[in-house]
């Protein structure tokens, strides 16, 4: 993860464990917020606990079938990956080690996460032990919603609201 890089992760509060379709649509809207960004390829990880899809598994079969769906445009003009574990996802290093080569791997703009806990616990790390600012949006209803979050600072609210302005201006009714 390139520091001084804005990075978008999803879903971290809302879905507790989404279905492949429910996690398709939650590409979808991490991607539209990707591309009112100004993100014209926005590169997207899908996080799963390995790197290699195990029936065992569920959130690497889900993986796949989002990085296949790409594969053949259903997504718009993207590049997504996945399954991808967080080293992987992290570290093109760690990525090559594991004989996976992907412009992708250590470069990611939006990192969707398997569930809840996952998306919770990286949210957290990423501003308490990462230092990071934060700001975020719940994206699917019919107008963006702000949730009060302790841990997103009282500069970053105004972040939030300018981002939920934004996306109603240019994301209409899906935004």
């Amino acid at each position: 993860m390139k520091r001084g890089k804005l990075i978008l992760a999803t879903d971290t509060f809302i879905n507790n464990h989404p279905t492949l379709v429910e996690k398709q649509k939650i590409l979808e809207n991490a991607l539209q917020l990707a591309r009112v960004l100004g993100m014209e390829t926005p590169k997207a990880v899908i996080l799963a606990a390995i790197e290699q899809v195990n029936p065992g598994i569920p959130s690497t079969l889900d993986a796949a079938v989002l990085s296949k769906m790409a594969e053949r445009r259903q997504f718009g003009q993207a590049v997504v990956e996945g399954p991808l574990d967080i080293d992987c996802a992290l570290s093109q290093v760690a990525a090559e080690r594991k004989g996976l080569r992907s412009p992708v791997t250590g470069n990611a703009d939006i990192y969707l996460v398997p569930e809840i806990d996952t998306g919770l616990l990286l949210a957290e790390a990423l501003v308490f032990f990462g230092r990071m600012e934060t700001a975020g949006v719940v994206m699917g209803a019919a107008r963006p919603v702000i949730v009060h979050l302790p841990f997103v600072s009282h500069e970053n609210r105004v972040v939030e609201i300018a981002l939920a302005s934004l996306l109603c201006r240019k994301g209409g009714k899906d935004a």
